[in-house]
């Protein structure tokens, strides 16, 4: 009796902790949402990302040296630039329209951290709702409300890690493999630093001695970013 009511109670204070936390992310995000078309910095670094984001709406290069002004120095990788810059350019955007498509590109990317977040609580095992307090945490947390609408590489390049380690723990076919590394290659190009879960993977390969597969996932990235 004893334990059936623990787990009452327990069950009653997970689902009061869901309803805040759903509340709090719907309040957050309606205002996030309305704030895409802000016409000013969200961060203080804004500057750099958004000078690589209408060079590639112009259909020019973000990267070059200091022989020639403006004398920006773009730090991220060609794809965060390319994807939204390439959209405003097809869509024929307005300098604030440009900025909404990189933002949104941004924002969609956080939205998607949660849904993986969520995918791969229930991959090991979580209860629906204990996975749904991990996707909602994520979307109501501190971060979000500096980070989730300010045009910058982090989310989309988190995204596509954890949806390669999502897609490695559920498959171990080499279309799993293929499919793992091209993700991964695909977030290192929007951001250079977001490599630890593919060392993560080649370190668990190798540990478990499969060595084909270590070797096909190590040298597949390395030969597709080297390229």
């Amino acid at each position: 009796m004893a334990s059936a009511a623990l787990a009452k109670y327990s069950r009653g204070l997970l689902w009061t902790l869901l309803t805040i936390l759903l509340a709090s992310s719907l309040l957050l995000h309606l205002h996030l949402a309305s704030n895409l078309d802000f016409d000013g910095e969200v961060l203080p670094t804004d500057a750099e990302p958004l000078y690589g984001l209408r060079c590639a709406r112009m259909g020019e290069n973000p990267y070059h040296d200091f022989s020639r002004p403006p004398h920006a120095l773009a730090l991220y990788g060609p794809l965060f630039y390319a994807v939204p810059g390439t959209v405003a350019r097809l869509l024929n955007t307005s300098w604030i329209g440009m900025i909404v498509c990189g933002r949104t590109y941004s924002y969609l990317a956080w939205l998607g951290v949660a849904l993986i977040l969520y995918g791969l609580a229930r991959q090991i095992g979580c209860e629906a709702s204990v996975a749904a307090v991990a996707s909602l945490l994520w979307l109501a947390g501190a971060m979000a409300w500096q980070w989730a609408i300010a045009y910058r590489p982090d989310a989309a390049a988190l995204l596509l890690s954890l949806g390669a380690l999502w897609v490695y723990q559920r498959r171990t076919s080499s279309a799993a493999v293929a499919a793992t590394v091209a993700l991964l290659v695909v977030a290192f190009l929007h951001k250079q630093t977001y490599i630890a879960v593919w060392l993560a993977i080649v370190a668990t390969e190798t540990a478990q001695r499969r060595w084909g597969r270590a070797a096909a996932m190590f040298g597949g990235w390395v030969v597709a970013v080297g390229v």
